[in-house]
């Protein structure tokens, strides 16, 4: 354990309005206590979008030089350079990293012998292990690092830590996380520049980096150092609890609960107190509340976004992939033309053509038996299809080319480009530049067949979160539970 005692720990405890400004006051306090000037003094947030909010308090109620205001993360972006990531290396993109697991495994643990869903497992075992690992590492002192490793392997090499396949994942994890380039954050414990004074601001659980870090400058020597919890505790610390308000509602089901949250949240933005922070406790309610809010023209800021997968510009491309696929059907070309732009009677042409022909078979269609421009999306469509199934295996790279020159050609790539979803699945899968540095990232995973490449598209898409673009005026703001207080606390 790190010493704690010549940390100041301070407590926030005033109403939610007032938050911010409370906040920055409370440190403007502790500096000018310890005699500190604020342009010396580097203040941690807990989330990236508390920057703003803070800086804008700091502003109005304090003035003069700002501290340095910042999450650990941003902190060590605008500190240092990013650390070179070799192939073969942990990226912490779980696709890609999966890859990378697969070929290890196949070499070290021989895992040819095992089913689909054994293998499976062992990929998710090893991949979680191994960033679980890298991430610990790094709240470990850059000096205290190579120590931390040794502990390591001794506590896996010794009795009762582990036998057979878990026990060779567990070892082959930890190898594959010792072999990571000192991370990023490394620069904090060893700042480029004079640091009077560390605070760090609690809210929503405590930063294990930031909190690491205390402990590392505690025990490095003299330097003020605070710790602030910003989260209230017991009653108080939802607003209107203690005086009555807290209303709860019986609902018969879901949709019932879905429209009473929504009716309840209208309610409030009528009345004009806004913005209502929606909690995202359930991800499935809290969509069929943004739908019902959508429908009455609410303006609505969503900071916890959700999987790329379930956009429509994701169902897309999956939809090709299947068509793609050696084992497609009739049913899945008709799913994968209907997303195709200003061709919706040729799409009705050919559907037509084939119902009436009851072709549900790829090898049933005959081209002759099909209208003229039918005959033409058909052939398209084979000739795209058939530039996957030529190719047993193919380099990460090659497939994501293959298959972004095959949505260009169906114009596909303009429109997903023009959809802010659509503009993040193109990233995500690197479908819209070439990018040499993550080209050579991937070189290490060797060749991939086609079920491993669908996977890969999968897991990048199911692993990012779509965040809509932020609402300038937004009435409801859907946040996670963890820090609705603070991110919408007024100025």
């Amino acid at each position: 354990m790190f010493p704690i005692a010549p940390i100041a720990c301070s407590t926030h405890a005033d109403g939610v309005a007032d938050s911010w400004r409370s906040v920055v006051r409370s440190l403007a306090s502790w500096l000018t206590q310890i005699r500190v000037p604020a342009r010396e003094a580097v203040i941690l947030l807990p989330q990236i979008w508390h920057l703003q909010l803070a800086r804008t308090a700091w502003s109005h109620e304090v003035g003069g030089w700002l501290p340095q205001l910042e999450t650990p993360q941003t902190l060590a972006r605008g500190w240092g350079p990013a650390p070179v990531v070799l192939p073969g290396m942990i990226t912490f993109d779980v696709a890609v990293d999966r890859l990378t697991a697969r070929g290890m495994m196949n070499s070290a643990l021989r895992t040819s012998s095992l089913d689909s869903l054994a293998l499976e497992h062992a990929l998710t075992a090893l991949v979680q292990s191994a960033q679980g690992m890298a991430r610990a590492a790094a709240l470990v002192p850059p000096e205290q690092r190579e120590a931390h490793w040794q502990r390591c392997r001794d506590a896996l090499a010794g009795p009762g830590s582990g036998a057979g396949r878990e026990g060779a994942i567990a070892l082959l994890a930890l190898e594959w996380a010792a072999l990571q380039p000192p991370p990023r954050s490394d620069v904090l414990f060893n700042p480029p520049v004079r640091v009077g004074a560390w605070a760090v601001v609690q809210a929503g659980g405590a930063d294990m980096l930031a909190q690491a870090l205390l402990g590392h400058v505690c025990a490095s020597g003299p330097c003020g150092l605070l710790s602030l919890d910003a989260e209230q505790e017991g009653e108080d610390s939802v607003p209107g609890v203690a005086e009555g308000a807290l209303c709860v509602a019986v609902c018969d089901d879901f949709e019932d609960e879905a429209q009473r949250s929504a009716a309840v949240v209208l309610h409030h933005v009528a009345q004009g107190q806004t913005p209502v922070a929606l909690v995202a406790q359930d991800r499935v309610l809290v969509r069929r509340v943004q739908a019902l809010l959508a429908r009455q023209q609410v303006a609505l800021q969503d900071e916890t976004g959700w999987k790329l997968t379930t956009t429509a510009a994701a169902a897309t491309v999956m939809a090709w992939l299947r068509w793609f696929s050696p084992q497609a059907t009739l049913d899945e070309l008709l799913d994968a033309i209907k997303t195709l732009p200003d061709r919706q009677a040729e799409i009705e042409r050919f559907e037509a053509d084939l119902r009436q022909a009851g072709w549900r078979r790829v090898m049933q269609v005959q081209r002759e038996s099909l209208s003229v421009s039918a005959q033409g999306l058909w052939d398209e469509a084979l000739g795209l299809r058939g530039r996957f199934l030529a190719c047993a295996s193919l380099p990460l790279v090659k497939w994501v080319s293959t298959l972004g020159e095959a949505l260009r050609s169906l114009g596909l790539v303009d429109v997903l480009a023009s959809d802010a979803a659509g503009a993040q699945v193109l990233a995500c899968l690197r479908l819209v530049e070439d990018d040499a540095g993550w080209a050579e990232l991937v070189r290490g995973a060797g060749r991939v067949d086609w079920d491993e490449f669908v996977q890969w598209v999968d897991h990048a898409m199911e692993q990012a979160v779509f965040l809509p673009l932020a609402h300038p005026q937004a009435q409801v703001v859907v946040t996670p539970l963890s820090c609705p207080l603070l991110s919408l606390s007024a100025v």
